[in-house]
């Protein structure tokens, strides 16, 4: 993640985003443990803005443990 505000995010992928991804995602905060349904409004190279469209999920720790180091962004 590059910058997060209260409404959404600026991600960085680590290469150009070359291939079809879902316009809606979750964005998971590993420091916070928090996701956010998010929808993809723009998109430039690797960088990817993202707006949240609901407040952000707990994320317990099972899921957590699951997702952890794997995803920074995952499909709903």
């Amino acid at each position: 993640m590059v910058e997060r505000s209260d409404r959404g995010a600026r991600i960085r992928a680590f290469a150009p985003v070359q291939v079809m991804i879902p316009e809606m995602l979750f964005l998971f905060d590993e420091v916070e443990s928090y996701k956010h349904r998010s929808r993809i409004v723009w998109s430039k190279g690797p960088e990817l803005g993202l707006a949240f469209v609901s407040l952000a999920e707990f994320v317990e720790d099972g899921e957590r443990h699951r997702i952890a180091g794997r995803f920074y962004a995952v499909s709903e």
